[in-house]
């Protein structure tokens, strides 16, 4: 099957640029990767076009700045997508070289993936350089507990060289609710068309949940990946985060489980209208 990676990002060339190199190391390569840009400047399109020129099957998918518009942009890059099976990130993240490989694997019909972040510090971002990538130096256990990323049992578990045997046992036992997290899961393309994508209404906060929960409404289980496939998360602030648009959200995903919502009234099918 064909397989596709939709990457969000906004004005972080830097993080975009360890995000693909991540991306180009994969044991299975993408057959496509869609930039969802959310109206970034021209330094995140040279970024881009440096790597389709070394033939990283990528494209960017555009529209202007608006403010915080993430929802619109991967729907649009699901639009655009050729792909059967299709992988959500962000452009701030570093995916180990099993990660796409592993997700195909596991991909199983009325089913997504649902994995988890580990978050590096902000000296720790400021030091990953895409030779670290390149080599996996950045995925190795002793390097990640030297940057202090360990810090428990849960992320000593997420780090560690274990057998994967042990690890899907993990992601199948632990007891945490499987919830959609857009930068670390994964979907068939018809099942996110079948719930009209992500909510063009939504904001930061939530949006990535509220279209799992309409997923699991329309019969699509979650399956855990986070001990499995953890993706490495790069430090930045959020100016865009508000508590009001937070609380509005909630209660969207409130109301998508009490209701069984399954489509969005403002997703996919209505990008045209835009």
């Amino acid at each position: 099957m064909k397989i596709g990676v939709i990457v969000s990002t906004y004005n972080s060339p830097r993080y975009l640029d360890l995000t693909l190199t991540a991306l180009a190391g994969q044991e299975r390569p993408a057959d496509e990767i869609l930039i969802a840009d959310d109206g970034s400047g021209p330094e995140t399109g040279d970024v881009i076009e440096a790597w389709a020129n070394k033939g990283l099957p990528v494209q960017r998918i555009w529209h202007a700045d608006n403010g915080f518009q993430k929802t619109i942009a991967v729907n649009r890059a699901i639009a655009a997508s050729a792909s059967e099976y299709l992988l959500f990130t962000d452009g701030d993240t570093l995916h180990c070289p099993w990660y796409i490989g592993l997700s195909q694997r596991l991909a199983r019909p009325g089913r997504y993936l649902c994995g988890s972040l580990l978050r590096l510090s902000e000296a720790a971002s400021a030091n990953v350089t895409r030779e670290k990538v390149t080599t996996k130096q950045v995925f190795d256990a002793r390097y990640l507990r030297d940057v202090g990323l360990v810090t428990g049992v849960t992320s000593w578990l997420k780090t560690a060289p274990l057998p994967g045997a042990l690890t899907r046992g993990l992601d199948a036992i632990w007891p945490i609710r499987k919830t959609f997290n857009g930068a670390n899961a994964s979907c068939w393309r018809d099942d996110a068309l079948r719930v009209n994508g992500f909510d063009n209404d939504m904001r930061y906060g939530g949006l990535d949940k509220e279209f799992g929960v309409r997923l699991q409404n329309a019969g699509v289980r979650g399956r855990h990946i986070r001990f499995s496939a953890p993706v490495l998360h790069l430090d930045h602030g959020r100016p865009y985060a508000d508590p009001e648009i937070r609380r509005v959200n909630r209660g969207k995903i409130a109301k998508a489980r009490r209701e069984k919502i399954v489509r969005t009234e403002n997703g996919l099918a209505e990008l045209a209208l835009l």
